[in-house]
């Protein structure tokens, strides 16, 4: 049986090589949609108030944090095509506190230009949305909503990757981005809050239609 199911896989890996090296290139046109699903680390720097407060009230220490995210794009214009992102950046415990979970919600527009009749595609975006921070930490989320410490604020981003399609419909991607988020005065703790940058490290997959 087992012998059978290694068979079977090794058939299975040489029909996806085959089928991949007989693409044509109009088999590799760009795709009117993707849907990408990634998963990597967000590295949080800068988000804690340099002020007295900083070590009761961190906000949002810096941390590495797991990420995992999903997107899809739209081709609109050539190259140019709309994006969206949903993307998760999970807390963990740093110096024995609960770092706050980021759920981020992006939209903006990307650029692609493929290479090699179409296998391999580097891409750049640019664009923004909102960023919502959930304290994990008891003392945190107490200070917080005493203070009414706002857990939502604007960001911006600019991301590039490179992805490579062994076929018309599966891709294989690699990417950076960085965010710059913009929290907003706490009024209430008498702390001004500076921008603060957010470096995202992913790969995964795509589908093209």
């Amino acid at each position: 049986m087992r012998n059978t199911v290694l068979a079977a896989l090794a058939m299975a890996a040489t029909s996806v090589v085959s089928a991949a090296s007989v693409v044509s290139a109009d088999e590799l046109r760009e795709p009117r949609a993707q849907v990408a699903l990634v998963g990597g680390v967000s590295m949080f720097r800068g988000g804690s108030p340099d002020s007295p407060l900083r070590p009761a009230v961190p906000f949002q220490p810096d941390a590495d944090s797991p990420t995992i995210a999903g997107s899809l794009s739209v081709r609109v214009l050539g190259p140019l095509a709309l994006e969206v992102e949903v993307a998760r950046a999970g807390g963990r415990v740093v110096g024995g506190l609960d770092t706050p979970d980021n759920l981020f919600l992006s939209g903006g527009l990307q650029l692609r230009w493929p290479l090699g009749a179409g296998r391999v595609v580097p891409y750049l975006s640019a664009g923004g949305g909102i960023v919502t921070r959930h304290a994990s930490d008891a003392f945190q989320r107490t200070v917080e909503r005493a203070f009414d410490v706002r857990d939502r604020d604007p960001q911006g981003y600019a991301r590039g990757g490179l992805e490579w399609r062994p076929g018309h419909l599966f891709g294989v991607r690699a990417e950076y981005r960085y965010f710059r988020i913009f929290p907003r005065d706490t009024q209430g703790l008498g702390g001004a809050r500076s921008a603060y940058g957010v470096h995202r490290v992913a790969g995964g997959v795509s589908l093209s239609f």
